[in-house]
């Protein structure tokens, strides 16, 4: 439930937008138009509601929030 609800709740194109368009929506690890993408049966899409629904299902909200660590490179590649 955790992953899926932070799937749902990322808001691909805003990151396109944020980008100024030099990127795409990723909807996996490799690009659907590739032959190792599969066949997954879940979409990935931004869905507020249902991430919010999702991560109360599974222990979290206003009283207990997720903590999340986000490691960066410190080798000043400016990636």
């Amino acid at each position: 439930r955790l992953r899926k609800a932070l799937n749902l709740a990322i808001d691909r194109d805003a990151v396109v937008g944020l980008m100024n368009g030099l990127a795409k929506p990723a909807k996996g690890q490799v690009d659907p138009s590739s032959p190792w993408f599969g066949n997954p049966t879940f979409q990935i899409k931004y869905d507020k509601p249902a991430a919010q629904k999702l991560m109360q299902e599974a222990g979290f909200g206003p009283n207990k929030k997720l903590t999340v660590k986000i490691q960066t490179s410190a080798s000043g590649s400016g990636q």
